[in-house]
């Protein structure tokens, strides 16, 4: 092998060794603890981590590039409620993503179809989802996965099962497209900075 071969050779690992370590250390340099109050009234110590996301579909709430702390495994602590925004990772996404928790095992839900606008609403204890434009809205003229939950269990959801939605209408990556969730996939809470409630 010639010299100028060699040289390349090396460089190109040095490259790849640096980029690797670059990862590695970005994603390891998160991590300390925060209290929290469990539900049995006790403090109860969790990690938190911070993360940066894609604003798609979460614009007004998720600034690009900013850094958020996220509580992980926040529901070992406190269970998770409806209204609080969670990192939750959908098994075909890469990188977790952002959404709002809006309902919870015990929860009642119902997907209604609007012919006029041939897509989907969706009321969660009697009350219709909405957002700043309205009504939230999803899906097409065929059934979306959320009906045949619906349909196999009266509207109810059990234990484990969730529903998110994205900030705006129709989301990607939320119940609207992939039906009832499971909170096993919730990575944790993002801790909203006070200037933004």
């Amino acid at each position: 092998m010639s010299k100028n071969k060699t040289y390349l050779l090396v460089a190109l690992i040095v490259l790849a060794l640096g980029g690797a370590t670059f990862y590695i250390i970005k994603k390891q340099a998160f991590k300390h603890r925060a209290q929290v109050t469990s539900t049995e009234g006790t403090n109860c110590e969790t990690e938190t981590k911070s993360m940066n996301f894609s604003s798609r579909y979460m614009e007004g709430v998720i600034d690009e590039g900013k850094e958020y702390e996220v509580m992980l495994n926040y529901d070992k602590c406190q269970p998770y409620q409806p209204g609080d925004l969670v990192v939750y990772h959908p098994g075909n996404s890469p990188e977790p993503i952002v959404r709002w928790l809006r309902a919870v095992g015990g929860d009642e839900f119902e997907a209604v179809y609007h012919r006029n606008s041939h897509n989907w609403n969706i009321r969660i204890n009697g009350d219709w989802l909405e957002y700043k434009d309205g009504k939230y809205s999803f899906g097409s003229d065929s059934k979306p996965l959320i009906l045949l939950y619906q349909e196999d269990h009266n509207g109810k959801l059990v234990d484990n099962d969730i529903l998110l939605f994205a900030e705006h209408s129709p989301g990607y990556g939320d119940s609207g497209q992939y039906g009832v969730l499971s909170s096993k996939d919730i990575i944790g809470k993002i801790i909203i900075p006070e200037e933004s409630k």
